[in-house]
């Protein structure tokens, strides 16, 4: 098969290092910024499922008051 590109063993690794760190920015993003992410979106609250757990306690807690 050909190549379209000529084989660049320098130019392959430096490819490769650079997609990795990008890769490993959204990685971390992703784990420390969208995973306290919980803000309103379109009017609509996004809430996590210890969230929906929390309130489901608290409503059955009130209504046996």
């Amino acid at each position: 098969m050909a190549q379209v590109l000529p084989y660049n063993d320098m130019g392959s690794r430096v490819t490769f290092w650079v997609i990795s760190a990008i890769v490993l920015c959204a990685l971390i993003y992703g784990i420390f910024v969208i995973k306290r992410d919980d803000q309103e979106v379109g009017g609509d609250p996004f809430y996590t499922d210890r969230q929906l757990r929390e309130m489901k306690a608290a409503q059955a807690s009130e209504s046996k008051d």
